[in-house]
This record gives C-alpha cells, sequence and structure tokens, in this order.
C-alpha cells in the first residue's frame, strides 16, 4: 500500500450502524455484577474506617 493509497483511504468516509459500530457485548448481567461490585466496596471500606476510627 502506498503513501496515496492510505491517503485516499482515510478521506472516505465510513457509516456505521448503531449496531455494526459496537464493540462489546452488552449484557443485563454485566449491570448486575457491577453493582453489587460496587456496593459490595463501599460495604468493605464502610467497615474498615469503622474499624480503624
Amino acid at each position: 500500500m502506498t503513501y496515496s493509497d492510505r491517503a485516499r483511504a482515510q478521506d472516505e468516509k465510513v457509516v456505521l450502524k448503531e449496531k455494526e459500530a459496537k464493540q462489546g457485548l452488552e449484557l443485563r448481567e454485566m449491570r448486575y455484577v457491577l453493582a453489587i461490585g460496587t456496593a459490595g466496596a463501599v460495604i468493605a471500606l464502610a467497615i474498615v474506617g469503622y474499624i480503624l476510627l
């Protein structure tokens, strides 16, 4: 690939639909894991803070 080929390729407009542009999976379970993990971290820090203070 020559420089002019790369320059031409960069100038082309690429339009993707929303489904095509997504790069990861969207699972409802991930939200629950995130919520439970965050809540667990907050509770753990509260317990440690209560014990140390």
